[in-house]
């Protein structure tokens, strides 16, 4: 008995289209997996690549020079830990910005869909301890962050608050605070530490807020939505004579904010649909494979 292999031309035919189907199996992970990791990768390289550093008086208009504020999104739990080795925050992106009186201050933050926070370090070489006694210092350390909206862009949930600060204007302004002498504010989670001349704050709260009353915050965040100017920082040295009074906020730096949710922008059933697609191509092969051995035939020796 002689073996011989058929490799007609319907077999090669099959075989190209198992090699298509292949390559349009990778091309549409590629696009699935690769592409929505550059975008965000992307806004990344222009917030590291556009820091902005103001003159050391600190109280220039810079509306002109906005960067971009992503909030990495986390799974799961969110350490309260000022240790920016940790994991969570050293996948999060690190903005390096100046805030008035020369401060250059990193700026970190990360959400988790129900909660934000951001992670504020900067260098304070007359440090205050937390819970010095007024009298004895001669003036507080802080840090503020403050955001803004315009009322035509509010969120129902704001508009519904009819004590929202600012309503009356043309914003809807909010303002987190964190200082030495009362350095847990209403509503808000936070948390500071001294570490070698630097100070390391935390601050964040649920992402959305339905009552104002509850926590005396108002702005809510929407995930995956570009707001222009919305944002702004600034930290202070009380044994200097700084303090937040002294700022105009209208001179502040705005920058525009993502919160980022989680890397998954496309419909749940493209995922659905992949799984068919991965499954089609494996019967396809198992099908070829099968029809393979049935060509190659046995035939009687003459």
């Amino acid at each position: 008995m002689v073996t011989i292999s058929l490799k007609d031309s319907k077999y090669q035919c099959d075989s190209l289209k198992f090699v298509c189907i292949v390559c349009i199996l990778a091309a549409h992970f590629v696009f699935l997996f690769v592409i929505p990791s550059a975008k965000v990768f992307g806004h990344a390289g222009e917030v590291s690549n556009r820091s902005v550093l103001g003159n050391t008086g600190g109280m220039e208009n810079h509306r002109e020079n906005e960067l971009l504020i992503l909030s990495r999104f986390i799974p799961g739990h969110i350490d309260l830990s000022l240790d920016a080795t940790l994991p969570q925050w050293k996948e999060s992106f690190e903005n390096n910005l100046r805030s008035p009186w020369g401060h250059d201050v990193s700026v970190r933050t990360i959400n988790n869909a129900s909660h934000i926070f951001f992670l504020l370090s900067w260098d304070d070489p007359t440090i205050v301890p937390i819970g010095t006694e007024a009298k004895v210092q001669k003036g507080t350390d802080g840090s503020a962050i403050i955001f803004e909206r315009p009322v035509e862009r509010a969120l129902n949930q704001e508009m519904s608050n009819s004590r929202v600060e600012g309503e009356s204007g043309k914003e809807i302004r909010d303002s987190w605070y964190w200082v030495t002498n009362s350095p847990t504010s209403a509503g808000m989670i936070t948390k500071a530490e001294e570490h070698n001349g630097n100070w390391n704050v935390l601050i964040g709260r649920e992402i959305q807020v339905k009552n104002k009353n509850e926590n005396g915050s108002s702005i809510s965040f929407q995930p995956g939505v570009r707001e222009e100017g919305f944002i702004k920082f600034v930290v202070w040295d009380g044994s200097k004579g700084e303090s937040f009074e002294q700022i105009n906020d209208e001179t502040l730096s705005h920058y525009d904010f993502i919160l980022l949710p989680e890397v998954n922008i496309y419909p749940k059933d493209v995922y659905i649909w992949s799984a068919v697609l991965i499954t089609g191509a494996v019967l396809f092969l198992l099908v070829e494979q099968r029809l393979y051995k049935v060509r190659s035939i046995k035939v009687p020796k003459r």
